[in-house]
């Protein structure tokens, strides 16, 4: 199960050498922004929106990073014509917007399978990027240090340094053993999940704002799935149906949770797109042992919509023993 699969995490710091101004909620921004410099930087023709139809479009890097393209001969490909992409952006947790000269803003790089070997092209648009600006007045920024981050052990390992400019190799990779191992000291009883930025399950076709431990689990399944099939060259052998049953089993015992609601200008759509979901925390009860790799896997991944913008991402902790009677509210 899920033998093939591999993500990377990296900790950027961006350094502001001028006043700078970013929205709130900063996921949309960077995304933009390392779009259109990524797409400056390598794309065949800049000035069409599309990929589709060019002639260097199976092995154009923006191709693959942005607008993945799912083969239809592909097992697990039917009915979508694009796969997640292999990134995911994490942005600051907080809702600052203002940053004064000198400041740090900590960014989070999430890759997946294949999408690991485009560090490189990542760490140029971001130094490409740091030129031309970012936010409301296009604020140039130094691009500082990027460590590789091995969150399940506390490890660290230095991959770029500005006083060489170099790209090192990291030996960090996370897989579904590793996330079986850390979970092997967690409680399979007693969970809380905390959902850290806007999260938005669907179910049935429709968002869902109580998040019943199955929608959860579903929509894991669901992404983590994908970036296999898209990423990882492996398309997982899962019981889905049994672990969806046996998923069902699993109770909501408390939780503090708020909807949530925010948009941002897509410049490739031309229009402002809206976003809703929940925030906060919901403790499960139940048989949630087999669960726990998923779901520290899923730590990484991100779950719901929108997740390339760091929406959907969550931490989780196992509460052995039970909850305190007065830890948690009904939801």
């Amino acid at each position: 199960m899920l033998s093939e699969f591999a993500v990377a995490r990296y900790e950027i710091d961006l350094l502001c050498t001028r006043p700078m101004f970013l929205p709130p909620y900063k996921g949309s921004a960077l995304r933009g922004a390392l779009t259109m410099q990524f797409k400056r930087l390598v794309c065949h023709q800049p000035g069409v929106r599309s990929c589709e139809g060019c002639e260097v479009e199976p092995s154009c890097p923006y191709s693959y990073v942005f607008e993945t393209p799912a083969p239809a001969d592909r097992k697990g490909t039917v009915g979508f014509s694009k796969f997640p992409r292999p990134f995911v952006v994490e942005p600051p947790p907080d809702s600052r917007q203002e940053y004064a000269a000198g400041d740090v803003l900590l960014m989070g790089l999430v890759l997946f399978g294949r999408g690991i070997e485009y560090l490189p092209y990542f760490v140029v648009t971001l130094r490409e990027l740091a030129a031309s600006g970012l936010g409301t007045y296009r604020s140039p920024f130094a691009l500082g240090r990027i460590h590789s981050v091995d969150d399940l052990a506390g490890r660290r390992e230095l991959v770029y340094d500005p006083e060489d400019g170099v790209v090192r190799a990291s030996t960090i990779r996370l897989g579904y053993e590793d996330a079986r191992r850390y979970s092997d000291a967690m409680s399979g009883t007693d969970l809380v999940v905390r959902f850290l930025t806007c999260t938005r399950l669907m179910h049935q076709g429709r968002p869902a704002f109580r998040p019943e431990f199955h929608i959860l689990v579903r929509n894991l399944l669901r992404r983590i799935s994908a970036l296999s099939t898209g990423h990882c060259g492996e398309w997982p052998d899962i019981d889905y149906k049994g672990i969806i049953s046996r998923a069902e089993q699993v109770r909501i015992a408390g939780g503090r949770l708020e909807e949530v609601y925010w948009e941002h200008v897509s410049s490739r759509q031309g229009q402002r797109v809206p976003h809703d979901g929940i925030v906060g925390e919901v403790a499960y009860t139940g048989n949630l042992a087999e669960f726990l790799p998923l779901l520290v896997l899923g730590m990484f991944t991100h779950v719901g919509d929108s997740c390339v913008l760091g929406m959907g991402r969550y931490e989780i902790a196992c509460q052995a023993g039970g909850f305190p009677k007065d830890s948690h509210v009904a939801i």
